[in-house]
């Protein structure tokens, strides 16, 4: 039998004859969890399975209940004091047939290890993510001009309806995608298209047949690779055809700011100027503080910083005034060592450099706080950007410094 070797490392080494491939593609295409034997293939040795299980795509079965011992004709397994035998239990009155060592080989696909083999293949990176309607994210694959693709795996596909189906759904949902098959499904790629959903399969190498070429302009005109952008008091964040809605921690704003510099640092004293403060926000940063306590003894300290600190000294005395007329003792109480703190943070400044006095430690960990915060709030949406911009954006030394890499520029707006 004449039979095509192809590699399935690309490190070499190894080799499999495409028979093997396309019995394993069309099985685990069709059936949930596929056992696989040494007869499923005729003309092919042992060691090209051995090869497969080596290579971590498939695993053995420890102790087969039922063995194949020519295609069509399982057997179940009885062991005995004089050996290992097989019997067929639909006959009447079954005989036990000597089954040798070879008969009870039996593999099952790990699809984690056949998943990384198609990645390799595909030179793209393995990053497993959550399942989307049955559909098995497996990673990102940048396909030129088209985009960055979210690309998926999909088994088993024996109701076509269902597949189809299941594609309308992932269609609905933004973003590049590319769902990969197996064997080609028995749907209408062209119905899937204008969604920016796109169908592939897989070659006898297990590298993935990509549905366009890298020079396609295929391109949404509403894809962000990288943008955050602040509307309505919330935050959103594209990264890599991926969209998150974080919400509205007061630490997203020192991210954006960060990013808008990049790649300047941005001083911790500048990370709440400007900043607009909601009810919601200020519970989240520290409350009445965060609008009492400016940027006070951080870094340089400049004119707009002596504005902020005499506009919350003017909002403390109306305050404190306010309670007076109606003898609100307690109010009183609460606000003025905060006045006299603030009048006192104001007397020790230098204008136009250092401050005289160390800076605001309980500031500083409110204002560090505030961004951990942040930082969480994108991870509980999604970890792999959440990793990516605590990667990317740093706090060094009192500042929040963007360090980009190749190919990153953000679209900020807010």
């Amino acid at each position: 039998m004449s039979r095509k070797s192809l590699p399935i490392s690309s490190v070499g080494g190894c080799s499999l004859s495409e028979a093997v491939i396309a019995h394993i593609l069309d099985r685990i295409d069709s059936v949930v969890d596929p056992v696989f034997s040494l007869v499923d293939v005729r003309g092919v040795p042992e060691q090209e399975w051995r090869q497969l299980e080596k290579a971590r795509i498939l695993v053995r079965v420890a102790e087969p209940e039922t063995v194949q011992v020519k295609p069509g004709k399982w057997l179940s397994v009885k062991k005995t004091n004089h050996g290992v035998f097989g019997c067929d239990e639909s006959e009447d009155f079954p005989r036990l047939v000597p089954l040798s060592a070879s008969d009870l080989v039996q593999y099952r696909l790990n699809l984690d290890g056949f998943v990384r083999r198609v990645c390799e293949r595909s030179t793209f990176r393995y990053a497993r993510g959550e399942e989307r309607h049955s559909f098995h994210p497996i990673g990102r694959k940048i396909l030129g001009e088209s985009g960055v693709a979210t690309v998926y795996v999909s088994l088993p596909n024996k109701d076509p309806e269902s597949v189809a189906q299941r594609l309308r759904m992932l269609g609905d949902e933004r973003g590049l995608k590319v769902v990969v098959f197996p064997r080609w499904p028995d749907v209408d790629a062209a119905d899937c298209a204008a969604d920016g959903l796109l169908i592939a399969d897989l070659r006898p190498d297990l590298s993935i047949a990509w549905p366009l070429k890298v020079d396609s302009p295929m391109r949404q005109q509403n894809d962000e690779e990288y943008a955050i952008i602040r509307k309505g008091g919330s935050w959103t964040i594209h990264y890599l055809g991926e969209t998150i809605h974080p919400g509205s921690a007061v630490g997203l704003g020192y991210i954006a700011k960060a990013l808008q510099r990049s790649p300047d640092p941005l001083p911790m004293m500048e990370w709440e100027r400007d900043v607009d403060f909601t009810d919601k926000d200020q519970r989240d940063s520290g409350g009445l503080e965060a609008k009492l306590e400016p940027n006070l003894n951080l870094e340089v300290t400049d004119q707009k910083t002596l504005e902020q600190i005499d506009q919350a000294i003017d909002f403390l005395k109306a305050k404190i005034k306010d309670a007076a007329e109606i003898d609100d003792t307690e109010t009183i109480e609460e606000l003025q060592p905060k006045l006299d703190k603030l009048k006192k943070s104001k007397s020790g400044m230098s204008y136009g450099g250092r401050p005289k006095v160390l800076g605001n430690e309980k500031l500083r960990k409110r204002l560090s706080k505030n961004l951990n915060t942040a930082y969480k709030a994108i991870d509980r949406h999604d970890a792999r950007i959440g990793k990516f911009i605590r990667k990317t954006v740093q706090l060094d030394e009192g500042k929040l410094i963007h360090k980009p890499h190749e190919g990153e520029t953000w679209n900020v707006r807010f």
